[in-house]
């Protein structure tokens, strides 16, 4: 452990050094957060410097927040301006940007202002950000029904290791409720791909949305950053609430912004299948609908663990 972090030190006074050569900032102190992470400062400013998984990755993130910058989105934090100029921050294979830092607290889903506030921000960026589609040539469309038969078949390739864990009636159960839910996609794939379409964050979590100490609102890490329907982010988002609303569908067809979810329920007339993903697995909501009724029922799908997100 020990030498472990004698590494880390030393990566990390070599890392403040390059960019007080590179900068001229006369930065005197650095903080590593997290992996990846970290604060640095001198006697004027802290900056949040992070380490991104590829040139691309970063190349992406800058220009789309610039944009939103330029046309005065409040609800980003802006780049320092040195990357305007000259790029990521390189230090052998590793790309690095820096931002300004933020004072401020993650959010809370349990709180119901949070929800509806981090809601609201997340749908301002949706309109302003599909004005950008064009701007990204080389940046991949989300494609839902893809990404679940990847993820349905990456689960069925493992069914002989779960089969110790869980009666095979249970697997079985499991594997057909996920080929009903793509079988549905499939039928109402027009649902997905016929909805406006803008820049995707991908990653609503309340952890990605910062309150600073002013009390202003702010998303950040657009690490799964993509273009797609904007839905894709309203179905992400809910399965993020639900369990903060005791997995109420009844409270979610209450919540305001969720016109989007009361449009699917009309307009799919035999059955409304949405396929809502987190970090620790699979949640499928199967939605029966009726006249000015709607059944629910929530499945945790919990063998799909071991599949991340992509």
């Amino acid at each position: 452990m020990k030498a472990k972090k004698d590494r880390e030190d030393d990566y990390n006074r070599r890392l403040l050094s390059f960019l007080n050569h590179k900068w001229h900032m006369q930065l005197y102190g650095i903080h590593e957060i997290r992996k990846g992470k970290w604060k640095v400062y001198n006697q004027q400013e802290a900056y949040f410097l992070k380490r991104y998984n590829s040139l691309d990755s970063f190349t992406h993130q800058h220009k789309l927040i610039r944009l939103l910058t330029n046309d005065h989105f409040p609800f980003v934090i802006p780049f320092h301006p040195y990357h305007d100029h000259t790029g990521p921050i390189q230090l052998k294979e590793d790309i690095m940007g820096v931002t300004y830092w933020l004072e401020g607290d993650s959010i809370h889903y349990d709180d119901i202002k949070d929800r509806l506030q981090a809601h609201w921000v997340i749908k301002q960026f949706h309109l302003y950000s599909h004005r950008y589609l064009e701007e990204f040539p080389t940046l991949q469309e989300f494609d839902l029904l893809k990404k679940w038969k990847r993820r349905w078949n990456a689960f069925y390739q493992t069914r002989n290791e779960l089969l110790p864990y869980m009666p095979t009636t249970v697997l079985h159960t499991l594997l057909r409720w996920g080929e009903m839910a793509i079988e549905l996609l499939e039928e109402n794939r027009a649902t997905f791909t016929s909805y406006p379409k803008s820049m995707i964050h991908g990653d609503i979590a309340h952890h990605n949305f910062l309150r600073s100490t002013n009390h202003a609102l702010f998303v950040i890490d657009f690490d799964l950053m993509t273009k797609g329907p904007s839905i894709i982010d309203d179905i992400q988002f809910a399965n993020r609430i639900l369990p903060h609303m005791g997995w109420s569908t009844n409270q979610l067809f209450q919540f305001p912004p969720w016109h989007i979810i009361r449009m699917l329920r009309s307009s799919i007339s035999a059955c409304c299948i949405l396929l809502i993903y987190t970090v620790n697995g699979f949640v499928l909501l199967l939605a029966r609908p009726k006249p000015n009724l709607f059944f629910g029922e929530i499945y945790l799908f919990s063998p799909f663990i071991s599949i991340t997100s992509e």
